[in-house]
């Protein structure tokens, strides 16, 4: 099902890709809605390959640095779901 429409999200939970890639090649990016009782499926654009040796991702004082770009007070923002891309290892919060 393709929809059209924006998706507004009561309450973002867990996050979760599918191991698989999907047909055209992006990956599909599920997202629990906690308030609503709903999982939504998303198929991203397909995304280029980790380089070999990619480092690993080490954000210090992330709950900071996330409320400082959504302006909100420390605490004010609150991560309740990550994933990694399949393909990229994009980190996705």
């Amino acid at each position: 099902m393709t929809v059209s429409t924006p998706i507004t999200l009561a309450s973002a939970g867990p996050l979760l890709f599918s191991p698989e890639l999907s047909p055209s090649g992006g990956a599909v990016l599920f997202v629990a809605d906690v308030a609503a009782a709903t999982v939504f499926a998303f198929e991203l654009e397909p995304e280029g390959a980790a380089q070999e040796g990619a480092q690993r991702v080490r954000v210090e004082q992330l709950d900071a640095k996330l409320a400082s770009l959504l302006g909100v007070e420390r605490g004010g923002a609150i991560i309740r779901g990550m994933t990694v891309h399949p393909q990229s290892h994009a980190v996705y919060l």
